[in-house]
């Protein structure tokens, strides 16, 4: 039998973060180029950081889901649910009646409605 330790597990997860970290850092970069430039890399990795955060106080865990919710944060600001045209998102995202699918879906089918 396989046995992990949990200092293995933790170093495993903080590796897998760090790929996701990677990952959002040069989607952001390749998607919104005006946004990263402005911004610098630095930056942006910490609002990447500050995404998986929100998203875990939202309920957010899916990869996919986490990557939506910090592109939100780029495209209408980091605090896009308190604040703004898209302020009607929080009450969405603190429904504890929809699945994280769920609120990443109705968010963006009321977004492409409103295109």
């Amino acid at each position: 039998m396989l046995i992990i330790r949990k200092e293995q597990m933790d170093a495993l997860s903080e590796a897998v973060s760090e790929s996701f970290e990677d990952d959002r850092v040069k989607h952001i970069a390749n998607k919104y180029p005006d946004f990263f430039d402005e911004m610098g890399a630095e930056d942006v990795r910490q609002l990447v950081r500050q995404g998986i955060e929100k998203s875990k106080m939202y309920g957010i865990q899916a990869r996919d889901n986490v990557a939506f919710l910090i592109d939100l944060m780029v495209e209408f600001g980091p605090d896009f649910e308190r604040e703004g045209k898209v302020s009607w998102t929080r009450d969405i995202l603190r429904s504890h009646s929809l699945s994280d699918n769920g609120k990443i879906s109705l968010i963006d089918t009321r977004l492409g409605d409103r295109a």
